[in-house]
């Protein structure tokens, strides 16, 4: 079985990320546009692969979440990734997190990292269409999934999919679950995945 995250919103953990990611600290840097070969290419090339530091410039006051999707990536507390981590990251590409406020002053409690899944390690056509309930439009492609089924395949521990109804999911194993459930985190619940078309991701 597999599950999802779901956004949980509350104190120091806000809708959306009301900032920019730099490559270092730009003052004021929440105006400035990332204009970053690894943050956007023109198709049909891919960015390039994340530097291995980041800064996050932001006009929030304070950040207090274990997980926020955002950047096409996710935003991720140190002590979320090692739990995940023995559960297969390999795939992924991982950058240290500097989380300050427009005049450079932290504004977090504890140390972050940024993460994605490159476009290519996608999985494709998880979805069960036969079992799944969905709102399809005329030239096949998905509009909705209200149920989601999986198909019964070989999956990663920890995946995300190609799937533009699923944008910002992670799925994550049985294993990954029962894991995660042994400590308190912030900023999310984990749900089955069935409901992954009609939460909203963290």
């Amino acid at each position: 079985m597999y599950y999802v995250f779901e956004r949980k919103e509350g104190v120091g953990r806000p809708v959306f990320i009301n900032g920019m990611l730099h490559e270092k600290f730009i003052e004021g840097g929440a105006n400035v546009a990332m204009e970053y070969d690894w943050n956007f290419a023109a198709p049909p090339d891919l960015p390039a692969k994340l530097p291995e530091k980041l800064v996050l410039i932001s006009k929030d006051k304070k950040y207090a979440f274990d997980l926020a999707s955002d950047f096409n990536g996710q935003i991720i507390s140190a002590r979320l990734l090692s739990l995940m981590m023995p559960f297969g990251l390999e795939d992924w590409e991982i950058s240290s997190l500097t989380v300050v406020n427009q005049k450079g002053v932290s504004i977090v409690d504890q140390d972050y990292f940024f993460i994605r899944l490159p476009i290519t390690k996608l999985q494709k056509d998880i979805v069960d269409i036969e079992k799944s309930k969905l709102d399809v439009r005329k030239n096949g492609e998905i509009k909705k999934i209200w149920d989601l089924a999986i198909q019964s395949r070989s999956l990663p521990n920890i995946f995300m999919s190609n799937e533009i109804s699923l944008i910002n999911v992670i799925f994550i194993g049985s294993e990954v679950a029962e894991k995660l459930q042994t400590v308190r985190l912030h900023g999310f619940n984990i749900v089955p995945a069935s409901q992954a078309g009609v939460i909203k991701p963290a």
